[in-house]
């Protein structure tokens, strides 16, 4: 098995990774100092599990690749799966008579993923980006339900019913079909966010990576075989 480097700084859910980890029989190393390479005499592979700047940081210092998925694939998903119109679009095209609408950055932390009500709040947090910043924009749809499952080569690990009430094994059976259908155009492992209305149904909110995600109500020793192979093998010696 391999073994799990995370940060040094504990965190609650990371913790319950950790944990699941070592009972599963690997090992965990903790690191600090990211940006140099740790010591791991002995250690034949590694998967990663951090946030976004330590994950990235450690991965090119270790010369292992992180599977990560595209959200622009949300933008060629047909309307069954989301339930609403998305497009990619620099920011320097959006009009007034596009607001109120969701806008999230292609890339990660630019700016806060939200809903806008006008094109001025919008300009207000990206006056710093150029026109020529890539986004993605969605039409609103009202949440009662948000869901967050861990996939690996097309099968739900597990899923957790993160905010709202609505039936778990439901969602479940909404994202196995969606995986399935997605294979080949999605990582071997990742996580997706499912929101869930009445009216509606289920549908695909977004997409994350298995080596960043929180658990959000996954259980931890359901998922951590997604974690593992989101990190390619390294070749350690």
């Amino acid at each position: 098995m391999k073994t799990l480097l995370i940060p040094q700084k504990s965190d609650l859910e990371r913790d319950r990774v950790a944990a699941a980890w070592e009972q599963a029989g690997g090992k965990v190393m903790r690191v600090d100092r990211f940006w140099e390479r740790p010591d791991l005499a002995a250690v034949e592979s590694v998967a990663i599990y951090g946030n976004d700047t330590f994950a990235l940081v450690l991965a090119q210092v270790m010369g292992v690749a992180l599977e990560t998925p595209d959200d622009a694939l949300l933008t060629s998903l047909a309307h069954r799966w989301t339930q609403r119109k998305i497009v990619q679009a620099s920011l320097g095209v959006l009009e007034p008579g596009h607001f109120p609408c969701f806008v999230k950055p292609v890339i990660p932390k630019q700016f806060k993923a939200s809903v806008y009500a006008s094109l001025a709040d919008l300009q207000a947090q990206t006056e710093d980006l150029p026109d020529s910043e890539e986004v993605l924009v969605s039409e609103i749809v009202h949440l009662e339900a948000e869901a967050r499952a861990f996939i690996l080569e097309g099968n739900v690990l597990s899923v957790g019913v993160y905010e709202g009430e609505a039936d778990a094994g439901m969602a479940s059976e909404f994202l196995k079909e969606f995986a399935i259908a997605h294979i080949a155009e999605l990582p071997r492992s990742y996580v997706v966010d499912a929101g869930f209305n009445a009216a509606l149904g289920w549908f695909v909110l977004e997409f994350n990576s298995a080596w960043g995600a929180g658990l959000n109500g996954c259980l931890p020793a359901d998922v951590i075989a997604g974690i593992a192979a989101a990190t390619g093998e390294s070749g350690v010696d």
